[in-house]
């Protein structure tokens, strides 16, 4: 194989080739994530240019240390240190991701772009036929592998696209919609793009993926308007989010937001219950914290809640049976202050502030700067209303879409 093939099946590796089959198999960005990284790296290690390793706020070493601290009273002391190690491997990777991207050609960088680019559209398009035809899909599937008797869920998850798989369409749209904006057919791309993306999370009810989406946005059409307002926003606003929640989230009584509005998702209703649970546990531990990852052994997470009373828009009554802490609070902020307190929670605020003061700094290019004003806010209100915050799938996924918009970034200065 030549040099220059090489190279290019290298760029290949690295770019996010990967999106049609992972949004249907989410933890597979792991392995994404490596592959990505491996190939920078001996992209990095052929070329003549030298290595930039990016530049981490000193205080985020010191969040990951309070972590690893935690483990000595934490109530699973070996997934506490597993967690850390995580999330040192993630940080490690995307060091190495975003240093050997530096060594990127203007061609390779296009290269790249353009290929995450059409991987996207393909997984949008799988979105959409899946979210279309899934029954009968379905239904061929176990007509060709079920057996008698067989629990169509069985099968279901063959081609089932799935609410993560949502949430990684939602988050990698923002630089593929970067890209596409420099083209003349950018204008009527990107909108169309937009509304088949919304339409996909509404048939799938991906609730979490869709208000994301709708409130990154809406951030990025401010800083096309207000750039300075939208980067005060974000860099004062999620490290108050993270500082503030419980306090926040004290205000809020879950029976009378249920009676208020009408057709309120029972979802929703038991994570206001389940932050309500997890709100008193803070205040068992509100400097220290319980421990990294104890959200799942918490006291009394095991119990079940058992809540029923009318509402005046439904003729009988509402209301649910579920666990009161399932595996984690499906909120950031208020895992971190659960886990490692009220010491942890500052830290990573400060965390925030200096990456977010980092990642909005004012750039020439007006699009790519709305952009990732609207990654960020999207990917905070995905991190507020669900998932994990130690999730290693999630968490190479925001690894990743940094290093897409990092060779984004690249191929616009080229």
């Amino acid at each position: 194989m030549t040099g220059s093939r090489g190279r290019a099946a290298l760029v290949f590796l690295a770019a996010p080739w990967w999106l049609p089959p992972v949004i249907f198999m989410n933890k597979a960005t792991v392995l994404m994530l490596g592959i990505s990284t491996l190939a920078c790296a001996a992209l990095a290690c052929r070329s003549a240019r030298s290595w930039r390793w990016p530049w981490l706020p000193p205080l985020a070493l010191g969040f990951v240390a309070w972590c690893a601290l935690s483990a000595i009273w934490s109530l699973t002391p070996l997934y506490s240190f597993l967690v850390v190690a995580r999330m040192l491997a993630v940080c490690a990777a995307l060091t190495v991701f975003l240093a050997g991207a530096a060594a990127f050609s203007g061609e390779e960088a296009a290269r790249f772009v353009r290929i995450g680019a059409c991987a996207w559209g393909a997984a949008l398009l799988l979105a959409g036929v899946d979210a279309t035809f899934h029954d009968q899909i379905q239904r061929v599937l176990l007509s060709l592998f079920g057996r008698p008797g067989e629990a169509p869920e069985v099968l279901s998850r063959m081609w089932y696209i799935y609410k993560n798989g949502a949430v990684i369409l939602v988050l990698t749209a923002f630089p593929v919609f970067a890209v596409l904006l420099r083209k003349p057919s950018g204008r009527w791309l990107v909108p169309a793009a937009a509304a088949v993306l919304i339409w996909n999370c509404r048939q799938i009810g991906a609730a979490s993926a869709l208000t994301g989406f709708v409130c990154g946005l809406l951030i990025w059409a401010l800083a096309a308007v207000l750039p300075r307002a939208a980067r005060v926003l974000l860099c004062i606003g999620i490290p108050a989010a993270v500082l503030l929640m419980p306090v926040l989230l004290a205000t809020v009584e879950p029976q009378a937001v249920a009676r208020a509005v009408p057709d309120f998702p029972l979802p929703f209703f038991h994570r206001l219950l389940v932050w309500d649970f997890v709100r008193d546990r803070i205040a068992e531990h509100p400097f220290l914290g319980w421990g990294v990852d104890t959200a799942r052994e918490m006291p009394g997470g095991s119990g079940m809640f058992t809540v029923w009373f009318p509402v005046p828009w439904m003729d009988r009554l509402y209301g649910v049976v579920a666990q009161k802490l399932p595996l984690h609070p499906h909120n950031m902020p208020l895992q971190t202050w659960l886990e490692v307190g009220g010491v942890g929670a500052l830290a990573l605020a400060v965390t925030l502030f200096s990456l977010s003061r980092r990642w909005l700094s004012p750039i020439g290019d007006t699009v790519l700067a709305g952009a990732k004003a609207g990654w960020l806010a999207a990917a905070m209100v995905v991190a507020v209303v669900s998932f994990g915050m130690w999730q290693m799938w999630w968490l190479a996924l925001l690894g990743l879409c940094v290093g897409f918009f990092a060779l984004v970034e690249h191929r616009a200065a080229a």
